[in-house]
């Protein structure tokens, strides 16, 4: 480093080291104690990074905003991301939103939606038979090495449903069955 510091700022420094032969005589390692207090002085001049009461401050802010239901960790039905959903953020601000995915369609009684879209169009794009009519062919075929049951969820397609095509989906989203269920 000191090396570094004659060769490269040595312009910069020179001018100070002067100054400092005044008082100090003539150091061999003067140019990097220069260095060594402008990197301090900018240190002090900035905000602290770290300390006592902005540690105790920024724990309380953290344990507030923690409490209760003020956040909770989402999990994308597509993606399987995990965002972090923040209750005193405002709807607009955060980066995921909580949507019960299955609803009664409204025009069209006993029939659901799934994330406002018909559910048999859902089951046509997302639906595990599509997923398998796709790449399930082959000499090496993926339902030789794999059952998806873990990897699906069951979507009704209309009240008394007693076959509820299977979605695709991430297997951390079969930990929320409940969401998919009425």
């Amino acid at each position: 480093m000191h090396e570094h510091l004659l060769q490269e700022h040595s312009v910069d420094l020179e001018p100070i080291r002067e100054e400092m032969q005044l008082t100090a005589g003539n150091a061999p390692d003067a140019i990097l104690s220069i260095y060594n207090q402008a990197v301090s002085h900018q240190c002090r001049a900035d905000a602290p990074v770290a300390g006592c009461s902005i540690d105790r401050r920024a724990l309380h802010t953290f344990s507030h905003a923690c409490k209760a239901d003020g956040i909770e960790a989402l999990i994308c039905f597509c993606c399987g991301r995990t965002y972090t959903h923040l209750a005193d953020i405002p709807k607009e601000r955060q980066e995921i939103q909580w949507l019960q995915p299955l609803e009664e369609d409204p025009h069209n009684a006993g029939h659901f939606t799934f994330l406002g879209q018909p559910a048999p169009d859902i089951a046509k794009l997302l639906g595990l038979d599509t997923y398998l009519s796709r790449y399930d062919n082959g000499e090496r075929r993926l339902t030789s090495f794999e059952t998806f049951d873990e990897w699906c969820v069951h979507l009704p397609m209309h009240a008394e449903d007693e076959n509820p095509k299977k979605l695709l989906c991430n297997p951390e989203d079969i930990l929320f069955r409940s969401c998919m269920t009425r």
